[in-house]
């Protein structure tokens, strides 16, 4: 995900280099739609109208049998009773980003590592309702479930941790 800005690489080039494919057909006519991921709250018109366009778009028609790999977002409300710190565990889920009352969280990837639970601080939590948003890149699943955890977890094994459900 970094960049080398030493040595022989140092025009290490990232992002669309070449034509787009989708089923081994150039892709033509494609928009990019920025989704504002400063403020996202459930109330936030702007990241709605950005989300709903993002929807509209990328569906695609589905034939039975054939499930579609697409990025989706998911938004939740939890309620903590006394504030401190905690964990979130994302076993189960794909590859994406999760922000707790939009406070960027961090990046998951559990099939891969390092971690499978992101560090949620005291400070970031209030008493009461929060918002949970998860952009989910691969797998989305309406059934996954986030737990909030007592630690770390970097082996992905959910056995030894205290789960709490959101």
């Amino acid at each position: 995900m970094g960049r080398i800005n030493y040595g022989p690489y140092l025009f290490d080039s990232k992002g669309i280099l070449s034509a787009v494919y989708l089923d081994g057909k150039p892709l033509l006519k494609w928009k990019m739609i920025p989704i504002p991921l400063s403020n996202l709250n459930e109330n936030n018109l702007s990241f709605n109208n950005s989300v709903s366009k993002f929807i509209g778009i990328s569906a695609r028609k589905s034939s039975p049998g054939v499930s579609l790999k697409e990025p989706a977002f998911y938004s939740g409300n939890f309620v903590v009773d006394k504030v401190t710190d905690t964990y979130m565990s994302f076993n189960g889920w794909g590859k994406g980003v999760a922000f707790v009352n939009n406070f960027n969280i961090g990046r998951f990837w559990p099939s891969f590592g390092p971690q499978c639970n992101l560090y949620v601080p005291a400070p970031v939590l209030q008493r009461g309702n929060n918002v949970l948003v998860i952009l989910e890149l691969e797998s989305p699943e309406p059934e996954l479930m986030v737990n909030s955890v007592d630690r770390s977890d970097f082996t992905c094994d959910s056995n030894h941790l205290k789960v709490r459900e959101l």
